[in-house]
């Protein structure tokens, strides 16, 4: 999709140290964008340059960049009318132990152990 069919606001977030991502050309793809302008947060002193956040990669950004996240979107999320509850949660399905049940809702993983997988 060409930028300037975007019609929804984005917050971009990018790192110019980022050895995966050309940063220059995130910002000329924003710059181009058709919609509403956007939101470009740059975060440049994550402890890994591509993976921006996350509590085991860059574990020093996490919280800011959930703040700058929430503000983006709070004001364009309409808040539910005051005394509506909000939906609860439902309960998890119980866990079963046996190998079966543990067999079936595991997904498969790399190497011989996805052959089981595999359509016969």
């Amino acid at each position: 999709m060409a930028p300037s069919h975007i019609r929804v606001p984005m917050l971009v977030i990018a790192n110019p140290h980022d050895p995966v991502v050309d940063y220059s050309a995130v910002r000329s793809f924003c710059r181009k964008v058709g919609g509403p302008p956007v939101e470009f947060e740059e975060i440049a002193d994550s402890e890994m340059p591509h993976n921006i956040v996350g509590r085991i990669t860059s574990p020093s950004t996490v919280e800011r960049v959930i703040e700058r996240i929430l503000r983006f979107v709070r004001p364009k999320v309409p808040r539910p009318p005051e005394g509506e509850r909000r939906r609860e949660r439902s309960p998890r399905r119980e866990r079963h132990s046996s190998p079966v049940a543990k067999r079936e809702r595991t997904p498969p993983s790399r190497g011989s152990a996805a052959r089981r997988w595999l359509p016969r």
